[in-house]
């Protein structure tokens, strides 16, 4: 795993590569903060933490409650009443 780092549009892009895994990028405006974030991206992926995300997940509000609904209120032993709830907030949502 190495970074790189590149000017892109006017800025300074660290861009982390892992064999296996997807890449990260960052802009930055100094070349210092880039080669200090793309140290810790290193780390972080070579002692085995989670990946960490940069991209959005969800773009509305439904989709955060959608993701809540699958990912936590599963686990709890009230998941079918939390779920009803979770339907109707997320009809008021506004999209």
């Amino acid at each position: 795993m190495m970074a790189t780092i590149r000017k892109r549009e006017g800025k300074l892009q660290a861009l982390v590569r892992r064999h296996g895994s997807r890449q990260f990028a960052k802009p930055f405006v100094s070349r210092k903060s880039a080669e200090q974030w793309a140290r810790q991206m290193e780390v972080r992926l070579e002692s085995g933490l989670p990946e960490p995300t940069t991209d959005i997940p969800f773009r509305t509000f439904a989709d955060v409650i959608h993701r809540y609904e699958t990912e936590v209120s599963r686990q709890k032993r009230g998941h079918a009443t939390e779920r009803y709830r979770l339907k109707v907030l997320a009809q008021f949502s506004l999209d």
